[in-house]
């Protein structure tokens, strides 16, 4: 299970985004086979072409404001976007599956 933020520097949501996704791998990260958190600064060296590219691989538009959220699980391999206002609510659906 790997979670991919791309964020920027000193964005409140970026942070709290940051929080929710550590914390969800302190509390349950012992009962997944990996759990994996990267964070991509988008306004420091290439972070914003590895935006771009994860975009069009997932067939997602471009969003206007940061964090960009995507997960990926093992299962199926391939990323999801998830909206940061949507987090909260991923977060629970993949605690109520383990």
């Amino acid at each position: 299970m790997k979670f991919v933020i791309f964020s920027k520097n000193n964005c409140s949501n970026c942070i709290q985004a940051k929080n929710a996704i550590t914390n969800f791998g302190q509390q349950y990260g012992s009962k997944l086979d990996s759990f994996y958190s990267d964070t991509i600064y988008v306004d420091q060296g290439d972070g914003m072409e590895k935006l771009n590219v994860m975009l069009i691989e997932t067939n997602t538009p471009k969003p206007r404001s940061a964090p960009v959220i995507f997960f990926k699980n093992k299962e199926d391999d391939q990323y999801e976007y998830i909206e940061f206002k949507n987090l909260m609510s991923k977060l629970s659906e993949l605690v109520k599956a383990l």
